[in-house]
């Protein structure tokens, strides 16, 4: 069953917000303000149960949902695809969940280069990065959940070699290219935000 977390943190922002600004809620909301300001605490932390509780029942519900929807996504020998197609097409699958994976160890890496020359220097910065990191997160907690590709070693393994690969291949253009210095200045205007 697919968790909360393995929700795409904008949809869970969008069902939040629009759960906050249910009338309803609202009027809760006041309610346990004004407990608060007559110094009824009892009466006002209940008020906040309530809205509590019914966050979670809107977050099950929605679970339910966004669950049936992922399982009927993802029937893909119930569409008639002859097997030969259906190997290329999960193959292609892996190869983007992989990739979710090396993304996440580069930035997971880069961050730490960067923290432990100075602990306020952040990809942080890199919001769009940011937002694709959590992507990859639920993409690889779903991979996880799902499918058995993560249960053994192979899938750490062969994840671990295209990553090692990769950064053979950037140490290459870095080293035909040679321009570090160039680089270091544009780097730090970036991070600045002034490139």
């Amino acid at each position: 069953m697919i968790t909360w977390e393995q929700v795409p943190l904008k949809e869970q922002q969008k069902l939040r917000l629009a759960f906050c600004n249910d009338p309803s809620i609202k009027q809760l909301e006041t309610i346990a303000a004004n407990y608060l300001k007559e110094g009824n605490y009892i009466k006002a932390l209940e008020t906040k149960k309530e809205i509590t509780a019914q966050w979670e029942y809107v977050k099950e519900v929605h679970l339910k949902t966004y669950h049936d929807t992922v399982q009927e996504a993802v029937k893909l020998s119930e569409i008639g695809l002859p097997e030969d197609k259906l190997q290329v097409l999960i193959q292609n699958m892996l190869i983007i969940f992989m990739s979710c994976d090396i993304i996440e160890t580069a930035y997971l890496n880069a961050n730490e280069v960067l923290k432990k020359f100075n602990p306020d220097y952040s990809l942080d910065n890199f919001n769009d990065i940011k937002s694709v990191i959590e992507v990859v997160k639920n993409h690889l907690k779903f991979l996880q959940s799902e499918t058995g590709y993560m249960d053994d070693f192979i899938w750490g393994d062969s994840c671990d070699k295209q990553y090692d690969m990769m950064k053979n291949k950037a140490k290459s253009i870095i080293s035909k290219k040679n321009n570090l210095e160039r680089w270091g200045q544009n780097m730090k205007k970036y991070i600045d935000g002034t490139l």
